[in-house]
């Protein structure tokens, strides 16, 4: 995963409960951070709101919805 992400222009990543308590999801993720990559939202889940770890990664940055009609 560390490769992937070293390698990425850009690092998608999920918005979900699902994404959250991923333990490998949240090391991708903060790891990509780290690499100051640039990041992009995705809202996967209808009416979720992101809260710790998830949610300060996100913080008040406009996410792209992937769900629904959308798809």
């Amino acid at each position: 995963m560390a490769a992937a992400v070293e390698d990425a222009a850009v690092f998608c990543y999920g918005v979900s409960k699902a994404y959250k308590e991923s333990s490998n999801c949240r090391l991708e993720a903060q790891y990509a951070y780290q690499q100051e990559t640039d990041m992009v939202p995705l809202m996967l889940e209808e009416g979720y709101r992101a809260n710790g770890w998830l949610g300060m990664l996100l913080g008040v940055r406009l996410y792209y919805v992937f769900f629904g009609s959308v798809l």
